[in-house]
């Protein structure tokens, strides 16, 4: 049996965007706040197409949950996580010999964590990304020396099979 859809009235969809900001707001995605209040994404997107006022507060709601995301990557970096660190050392059969357990700072794991959330903040926020910005003489732009598209065939699958070109005479082998 298929589901028609639904239709909601003014004050449902005021009642739901209200929920979704709120969700948004404090850091879930906009695909769990619609699970959490039980509508689908396209109905949040349609809605947003039809409505500016929703697409503002939405809006508004994503920039706060882009605030709550970097103090997230604050607080990983300044509070340590405590865990197991476990070490197998393997003997001449490769079988267990030995296990060790310490307790330690899980520090790899928060550089994971923090490194994660700040690539997803630089993607969605030019505030939290790291921009180069090259400029140049307009009459001399800024050009890369190096760079070489005029690869043969050959040069090509050497390339890819070795990771590297293969050595090119510095003379010309020629009489």
């Amino acid at each position: 049996m298929t589901q028609g859809k639904r239709r909601y009235t003014e004050q449902e969809k005021a009642d739901i965007v209200d929920r979704l900001c709120m969700l948004v707001a404090d850091g879930n995605t906009l695909t769990a706040a619609c699970k959490e209040v039980g509508v689908s994404r396209l109905t949040v997107y349609a809605w947003r197409q039809q409505d500016a006022s929703i697409t503002k507060r939405l809006d508004i709601a994503w920039d706060q949950c882009l605030e709550v995301m970097a103090d997230e990557v604050i607080e990983i970096i300044d509070k340590t996580h405590p865990g197991q660190i476990v070490t197998v050392e393997a003997g001449k059969n490769g079988k267990p010999t030995k296990t060790t357990t310490k307790i330690s700072d899980m520090i790899e794991h928060r550089k994971l964590r923090a490194w994660g959330r700040l690539q997803l903040l630089s993607r969605i926020s030019t505030r939290y990304g790291r921009r180069t910005v090259l400029a140049g003489d307009p009459k001399n732009p800024i050009t890369n020396l190096n760079a070489r598209t005029d690869y043969s065939d050959e040069q090509l699958l050497y390339l890819i099979e070795h990771g590297k070109l293969p050595d090119e005479p510095t003379e010309d082998p020629s009489p």
